[in-house]
This record gives C-alpha cells, sequence and structure tokens, in this order.
C-alpha cells in the first residue's frame, strides 16, 4: 500500500443549515479542503460517501462534485466500500489470529458516527452483538445513550447477561467499557489494564502512561508500583496527544474514556 498524507482537510457548516442544499454543503467542504491544502492543480478526484445514493438520489458522487466544483475535465472516481474498508482496516490493528466466538457484546453507539461499523467488526470477529444507540436521525446523538449516558447500556448487559459491554460516543473516538455484572471500567482503568500488560510485553514506550489532570491517584500509584510514571496534561484529548507525539508514549488517553 502506498503512503498518503492529509495536506489539507475541510468541512461544511454544521448544524442546523436549512437554508443550505446538499450541493453546497459539498462544495463548501470540497473548497475548504483545497484552499487548506494550498494547491492549484488537482490531477484526479477521489470521493468516498457511505449514503451517496440515500442523500442525493443517484451514486454518481465524485462526477457530481467535480462539475460543482467548476473541474470538469479533471478524472473523478466515487470509492466504493468505505466501510467495508474501514473494519478491515480495524480488524488487522488487532492480533492476528484473535477471535471473539463464544463472546457476547452489547455495543452502545450513541446514535453516531460507529452505529454501522463497530458493531459489524465485532460480528465479524465472531461476536454475538447486541445493539442499542443505532438509530441516528440527526438530533438523538448521545442522547441518553453512549459513552457520557451509560446507564441503558449497563442495564441491557445485565438484561441479556452479556461479557462485556462496550459505549462509544458520538463521534466514536470515546470509550467506556462495562464488565459482565454492570459495572462501569472508565478510562484510568483501562488506561491502567493496557499499560501494565504492555509493560510486560515490552511494548510500552516511555515508561509510564498520559492521561489529565482529572485521573484518579490510585490510578497513578498503581503505576508507580509498576515502576511506571504518569504524566499529566490539561484536561482535554489534544493535550495528550501533543504530550505523547512530542514526547514519545504510545499509550495515553482521558479518564471520562
Amino acid at each position: 500500500m502506498r503512503d498518503v498524507a492529509v495536506i489539507g482537510v475541510g468541512m461544511s457548516q454544521w448544524g442546523e443549515v436549512w437554508k443550505q442544499s446538499l450541493r453546497n454543503m459539498f462544495v463548501d467542504a470540497a473548497t475548504a479542503a483545497i484552499d487548506d491544502a494550498g494547491v492549484d492543480k488537482i490531477d484526479s478526484m477521489y470521493v468516498g460517501c457511505m449514503s451517496g445514493g440515500l442523500f442525493v438520489g443517484q451514486e454518481h458522487l465524485a462526477s457530481m462534485l467535480s462539475d460543482y466544483l467548476g473541474m470538469g475535465p479533471v478524472s473523478a472516481t466515487r470509492v466504493e466500500s468505505a466501510q467495508e474498508r474501514y473494519i478491515e482496516f480495524a480488524k488487522r490493528t488487532l492480533p492476528r489470529h484473535l477471535r471473539l466466538d463464544g463472546l457476547r457484546i452489547v455495543i452502545d453507539c450513541a446514535n453516531g458516527a460507529g452505529y454501522k461499523v463497530a458493531p459489524q467488526a465485532l460480528w465479524e470477529l465472531g461476536a454475538e452483538v447486541i445493539t442499542v444507540g443505532v438509530e441516528p436521525n440527526g438530533r438523538n446523538i448521545n442522547l441518553k445513550c453512549g459513552s457520557t449516558s451509560p446507564d441503558m447500556l449497563i442495564d441491557k448487559v445485565r438484561e441479556v447477561r452479556a461479557d462485556i459491554g462496550i459505549a462509544l460516543d458520538g463521534d466514536a473516538d470515546r470509550v467506556v467499557i462495562v464488565d459482565e455484572k454492570g459495572q462501569i471500567v472508565d478510562g484510568d482503568q483501562l488506561m491502567a489494564v493496557i499499560g501494565e500488560s504492555w509493560h510486560r510485553r515490552g511494548r510500552l514506550s516511555a515508561g509510564g502512561v498520559v492521561a489529565t489532570v482529572m485521573s484518579n491517584l490510585g490510578f497513578e500509584r498503581y503505576l508507580k508500583e509498576l515502576g511506571l510514571s504518569l504524566v499529566r496534561t490539561p484536561v482535554g484529548d489534544r493535550y495528550v496527544v501533543e504530550h505523547m507525539r512530542k514526547h514519545g508514549y504510545n499509550v495515553g488517553g482521558e479518564q471520562s474514556g
């Protein structure tokens, strides 16, 4: 696979934008990305959209967007199966022969970004998957569900006697775990498990874990007993990531997930 570098990012206005057409929203995002990249010549265009047919009533998004941007002569291709490609990528991050056969897993996707790919990935790995928070309507993201409101997940885990529950937040960059008894396992506990495991296997970099000022003192003391350090940053995942990249850490996160 060839290396890919993201040199420009753009997005359309978000929220309730009733006066904006889908065409204008596509053009706004693409134009912003091109401007951000600082390029004035594009050789080809690849467009991926999970629900193109649903949104615009046709599947020719690439050529449509090319025309709307005034780039008619540019080669434009719609990338198919974006979901499937992402699922395969996610599965490749796991040990090669890992299977989840025999596990009953409840996953709460917060009616958000992961509502299709997360359950599908677990199912393809062999788990029995029970879903909640997988009916987004544009207004119910994170509404009484997901990692910020895990009560529904806890109830479902107990109801179906699941082995584990997983709660994502709306944009699927935060996770909270619920054990088979319905007890929450927060970010500190998850980092402690991963940190200890990677330390024993020689995979942990920089001799510690990066978290925020919100992390529990017990977490810090636990790592100290293992001969590891806990570095605290201001609240916010961007501060955690910034410190990890600058100082070479490979495990970090926030207490909230």
